[in-house]
């Protein structure tokens, strides 16, 4: 399958999509030139909000971010990858599959 699906979201907030479709994102976004931040705590509570309207947009940021300068970068940047795997299950095409 040549097409990245979408990802899917249960109602337990968890947005599930597979491996290969997770690397298809990141091909596609890693030459777009926007410019990549670490967003502020606010800015996370926010996406925690609606999970599923957010999670692709972190993980942009998290994959094409560039390295933190600050200790408060460095801060931002955890509570992000933090928001990411309470939100993201990546699977196995077989896995997605049979669900």
């Amino acid at each position: 399958m040549s097409e990245t699906r979408e990802p899917e979201m249960p109602d337990n907030g968890i947005v599930r999509m597979t491996f290969q479709d997770y690397d298809r994102f990141l091909e596609v976004t890693e030459h777009l030139g926007t410019p990549t931040f670490w967003p502020p705590i606010e800015d996370v509570d926010l996406m925690e909000e609606d999970p599923e309207k957010w999670i692709l947009f972190a993980c942009h940021l998290e994959e094409h971010g560039v390295p933190p300068k600050t200790k408060e970068e460095e801060y931002r940047r955890k509570t992000l990858r933090g928001f990411i795997n309470r939100h993201l299950e990546l699977c196995d095409d077989e896995e997605e599959g049979n669900e």
